[in-house]
């Protein structure tokens, strides 16, 4: 489990929650999932799109594979989130996402026509075309972290009344200033040869000072009677 946290609830309990495992499939990204999240908009109630890119090169490595989930976290509420993947300039999938999304945490879109790595022409980007609702402040939108920065591919976006991505970190050097960013958008490959069960979680054991106290199969738990002090 990643994110593990902690709280008092009541007089004696304590309250846990935290994110689902990383999957143990193949994904690319470039954010640091240590770091810290912060929030990035364009402003004004703007929609964009911000995105990743892997040169075909690089992809070349995964051959036999297929694009089948894409990731991103969420920072508020907007009115329409749509996952795009280009190939070189080409956009080859548009997919809306209309699954329930959980705001500051990472969620997985799974797509419904994959992406043939093998396939790929040119190099492929990732985006997280974002309609803003234009009565919202727009600059706590989605997640990215400082730092873990390769330029003109961990941090591309456009708003969408421009055409054509560009670098955050290299707009900012011109203007004088330093914002080296990497998108927290990831891109989960698989192949016919995963086992369909590999991510699959049967439940969740709870310790309390070392000791198994319940499970549960969802992402939080109440550790009742805990007696006062300090406990891991």
């Amino acid at each position: 489990p990643r994110a593990l946290y902690a709280r008092q609830k009541g007089f004696n309990s304590a309250s846990l929650t935290w994110n689902t495992p990383a999957t143990n499939l193949v994904s690319l990204f470039y954010n640091d999932p240590n770091s810290d999240i912060i929030g990035f908009g364009g402003g004004s109630g703007q929609s964009f799109e911000g995105a990743i890119r892997y040169s075909h090169d690089e992809m070349a490595a995964y051959a036999g594979s297929n694009i089948t989930k894409v990731t991103f976290i969420p920072r508020s509420e907007q009115l329409s989130w749509t996952v795009k993947i280009y190939d070189g300039d080409n956009l080859i999938r548009t997919q809306e996402v209309t699954q329930q999304l959980n705001y500051g945490a990472e969620n997985v879109v799974v797509l419904n026509e994959p992406v043939d790595v093998s396939s790929l022409t040119g190099d492929i980007t990732c985006a997280i075309a974002v309609g803003v609702d234009p009565l919202s402040e727009g600059n706590n939108v989605i997640g990215m972290v400082e730092g873990s920065c390769v330029q003109g591919y961990s941090d591309l976006a456009h708003l969408s009344t421009e055409s054509g991505f560009y670098s955050l970190s290299e707009q900012s050097q011109l203007g004088g200033y330093s914002f080296d960013v990497a998108f927290a958008i990831g891109m989960v490959l698989s192949s016919d040869a995963d086992d369909a069960n590999i991510d699959k979680i049967n439940n969740y054991a709870i310790y309390a000072d070392g000791t198994q106290v319940g499970t549960t199969r969802d992402n939080s738990y109440v550790v009742a009677d805990v007696a006062d002090g300090t406990h891991t």
